[in-house]
Order: structure tokens, then C-alpha cells, then sequence
């Protein structure tokens, strides 16, 4: 296959940002099975392969190996090869231990202090994500409770307290409502910055200006 080294470039320069560690990882095998067919989107079973190969520990490649011929130098044998390593990959990574490990993230799911809403509530849904690929149902109502436990801003939950436990809210609708909610909040503290900053701006230039008082001697 002529194209062979350009996939094995391709592969090893968009490396993931952690290794995959099987049973030591804190990712199932499906998170990591998306990451392999969603990290070189586009590209053919060939570079997928190669980069899965480049992004696990050595003896967790050679474990799901283990029996099966190398694929030879053609596409299709590569894409039979890729569906096969997905599916070992699952097979042996989405585990009862993976999953307690996934609910776990679930249910301590809290926004960081620094965090914007948009990327907390990114990162929750990547978790029930993960349950829903090994087959872990997540209602719509828990999400939603645990995406309002999980704020670190009291304004919003307070904002949204109604619609939490109201039914026909649905948890997009309700993420909806924090996002207005955080922006009008953001973007009022935005304009109090920017008034503390123009006074504060002119109270130091009248205090340049302002030129020393003088005291006058009277005499008798």
C-alpha cells in the first residue's frame, strides 16, 4: 500500500493526550473506541488503526491482538481489522468495573471554580455518554438534578429552582434557561467592571491634576 507511510505519520503526530491503559484506565472501552474513530475523522481504517496502535500501552496492544494475523497492506483488511479491535476493545473494557467507575464520575460531577457552564455541562454529558454506551440508562430528570447540584453558582440554581422539578421541562430546555441565566449574570459583571474601571481611570487622572493647596500668612 503506497499510502501506508503517510498514515503512519498521520497517526503518530495526532497522538491522544493520555495513552489507553485497559484496566487501569479510568476510560471505558467505548470512550476509547470513540476517541479512535473521532481523534482522525475523515481518514481511512488504515491511519485509525495505526493510531489506536500509537495510543495504548504496548502490552494492552499485544493483549487485544493476541491470535489474529497482521492485516495485510490493503484497505479492506484494515477496515475488518478496525471493526475487530473496536469490538475486543469493548468487549473487555466496558466491564462492571467500568462502569461503577463512570457512575462514580457521574454522581461527583460538580463545575470547577474557573469552569464555564458550557464546558461543566460538555463535560457531564461526555459521562453519561459513556454510561449510554455500556448500555447505562441516564432519565432525564436525574441528569437534570445533577447538573443543578452540580452548579457553583447560587444565582443560577436559584434561577432555575421552578423548572427542575417541573416535568415539561425537558433537560435541553433547561440547560437553555441556565444559559441565558449565566450570560445576562456574566454580562452584568462585565459592565460593573467596566464602570469600576472608568471611575477608577478618572480619580487617578484628578488626582494628577489636582494641583497641591496653598496656605496664605496673614499679618497684623
Amino acid at each position: 500500500m503506497k499510502d501506508y507511510d503517510v498514515a503512519s505519520n498521520i497517526a503518530t503526530k495526532s497522538s491522544s493526550t493520555s495513552k489507553f491503559l485497559g484496566e487501569d484506565d479510568d476510560r471505558s472501552g467505548s470512550t476509547f473506541v470513540r476517541e479512535i474513530l473521532s481523534a482522525l475523522e475523515g481518514h481511512d481504517a488504515v491511519t485509525k488503526y495505526l493510531w489506536a496502535k500509537q495510543n495504548m500501552e504496548k502490552s494492552i496492544w499485544a493483549k487485544l491482538i493476541k491470535g489474529t494475523e497482521p492485516p495485510t497492506r490493503c484497505y479492506v483488511d484494515y477496515e475488518k481489522h478496525l471493526d475487530r479491535l473496536c469490538s475486543t476493545i469493548r468487549k473487555l473494557y466496558d466491564n462492571d468495573d467500568a462502569i461503577a467507575k463512570a457512575e462514580v464520575k457521574f454522581v461527583t460531577c460538580r463545575q470547577g471554580n474557573s469552569e464555564s457552564l458550557a464546558r461543566y455541562v460538555k463535560r457531564l454529558e461526555s459521562i453519561v455518554t459513556e454510561l449510554h454506551f455500556m448500555g447505562i440508562r441516564t432519565y432525564e430528570y436525574i441528569l437534570k438534578r445533577r447538573l443543578y447540584d452540580g452548579l457553583n453558582s447560587d444565582y443560577l440554581r436559584e434561577k432555575v429552582d421552578k423548572e427542575l422539578s417541573d416535568p415539561k421541562v425537558s433537560y435541553e430546555k433547561f440547560v437553555s434557561y441556565l444559559s441565558n441565566f449565566e450570560r445576562r449574570r456574566l454580562g452584568r459583571e462585565q459592565r460593573q467592571k467596566l464602570y469600576d474601571e472608568i471611575v477608577n481611570s478618572r480619580l487617578r487622572s484628578n488626582d494628577k491634576t489636582a494641583k497641591p493647596a496653598t496656605s496664605k500668612v496673614h499679618t497684623l
